[in-house]
């Protein structure tokens, strides 16, 4: 921060209002947008998901298995088969 430029003082004064604190550099990884950040630079941050922002914010871990395979149109929310072998419902058949 410079602390001679008016708007560099007044965003660090609006933060500090706010209850956030500026910085430069990755978030620390105990945080949730440090373990987004951490995952992404794994995974591209293209694949990340708001299930993956709501578990980096629940402290849930974050599993690449989470991100949609069909992202690129394919449609369904879900990936992986049918009904993971429960049984059928009575009467059906």
């Amino acid at each position: 921060m410079d602390g001679s430029d008016p708007q560099d003082v007044g965003a660090a004064f609006w933060a500090q209002v706010q209850g956030f604190t500026i910085v430069e550099g990755p978030a620390p990884p105990d945080t949730p947008l440090g373990r987004l950040q951490a995952f992404a630079a794994v995974h591209r941050s293209d694949r990340l998901t708001e299930d993956h922002v709501r578990a980096a914010i629940e402290g849930l871990p974050l599993l690449p298995g989470s991100v949609d395979e069909n992202a690129d149109g394919g449609g369904g929310g879900s990936t992986g088969g049918g009904g993971g072998g429960s049984a059928p419902s009575p009467g059906a058949g």
